[in-house]
Order: structure tokens, then C-alpha cells, then sequence
């Protein structure tokens, strides 16, 4: 009874613990510029989430206004934001134009490997041809973010595996999944070891 009990508390505290990394927020800087800047100026982020799926954009309310003409060729810059470092940057380049014409309106789809990391972004804005505008200077972006699938290969390669190598890689991913998340075993089992064993009885 103790050990099974053990075994279902244990249970439940990895899958809290692999469920709160699912859920846990992403972050994706985006940065832009106008063709005649030197330097990249912060837009604002995209924070989203795959378990569920959760998107959303969010402005930089400090960001500057770009100082731009009809002609200006418009790049933005996107990248993963970790731990102060900015990893996995893509860039994309439309005509100043389109943007006036779609009213900045745009729109960012993230893409994923199999492993759930993003590496690549595509940028749209909302019109795909140049029209005449009658636009105030200010420039308020209008955003919407879509998550693709994470990607997978269409058909994984077959191999032989003997005995042999079967029985290294179940103890490899057992010693892995031990290895994740010992801190959570570990004290768990401690804590029911060193309680003591059942209560006496009366009599």
C-alpha cells in the first residue's frame, strides 16, 4: 500500500512538473528599421504558448516612430528571447508602401522544429501591392500572429535494431527521465521513507 501510494504521488508530481513546461510562456523579439537606419529599433513581442495553443502580439509603447518615405524598403528582424540572448533571428524586407496600403496591417506565422523549438518566422503584411493612402504620421500597427504546425519528417527512416541496442536505449531514456527530474523524486521518496512505517495497532 505504502509503495503504491509512493509510486501515484510520484506520478503526479512529474506530470504537474511536464505540464507547467508546456504551458510555460514563450517570448519572440521583433525589431525594425527603415532601409536609411543604422540600427534596429524594438517593435514589440510576441508571447505564446503550443499546450494550448496561445498567441499574441504586444507593442512597444516606448518604441520610436520610424521616420520613413513611400519608397523606404522596411525590414523587420524576429528572434527567440532567451535568457537575455536573442537566438533563431529571421529576417524580412517589404515595400513601406504595403504597409500604408494594408493600413499596417500585418501578420507573423512562427514555425516550430519536432521538438517544439522555434526557428523560423514568415512576414506578411496585409496588402501585396502598393496604393495610395491617406494616412496620418503616426503608424499604428494592427498584428496578428499565427502558429504552424511543428514540423516532421514525412517518413522517418527504417533501421534494424537488435536486442542489443534496444535494451541501451530504454536504459538511456530511463537514466534521461531520472535524471530530469530527480528533484521531485527524490525528496518525495525520502519524505516517505523517513516518516516511519504504519501506525501500530491498538491491543
Amino acid at each position: 500500500m505504502k509503495i503504491t501510494f509512493t509510486l501515484l504521488l510520484t506520478f503526479l508530481c512529474v506530470s504537474l512538473a511536464i505540464n507547467g513546461e508546456d504551458t510555460q510562456e514563450q517570448r519572440i523579439g521583433v525589431w525594425h528599421k527603415i532601409e536609411s537606419q543604422e540600427e534596429y529599433i524594438k517593435r514589440g513581442e510576441i508571447v505564446y504558448t503550443l499546450k494550448p495553443k496561445t498567441a499574441k502580439y504586444i507593442t512597444d509603447e516606448n518604441s520610436p516612430q520610424l521616420k520613413h518615405s513611400d519608397n523606404s524598403l522596411y525590414t523587420v528582424k524576429v528572434g527567440s528571447l532567451r535568457e537575455n540572448e536573442v537566438e533563431a533571428v529571421t529576417f524580412s524586407s517589404v515595400k513601406w508602401c504595403m504597409l500604408e496600403a494594408s493600413q499596417f496591417s500585418d501578420k507573423f506565422t512562427l514555425h516550430f522544429d519536432k521538438e517544439e523549438n522555434f526557428f523560423h518566422a514568415d512576414y506578411h503584411p496585409g496588402a501585396h501591392d502598393c496604393q495610395q493612402s491617406n494616412l496620418g504620421s503616426d503608424v499604428i500597427f494592427n498584428t496578428s500572429v499565427e502558429l504552424a504546425k511543428p514540423y516532421y519528417e514525412l517518413r522517418p527512416k527504417l533501421q534494424r535494431i537488435n536486442q542489443e541496442e534496444l535494451k541501451q536505449k530504454e536504459t538511456a531514456e530511463n537514466t534521461n527521465f531520472f535524471m530530469k527530474y530527480w528533484y521531485i523524486i527524490v525528496p518525495v521518496v525520502l519524505v516517505l521513507l523517513v516518516g516511519g512505517g504504519d501506525a501500530p495497532k491498538e491491543g
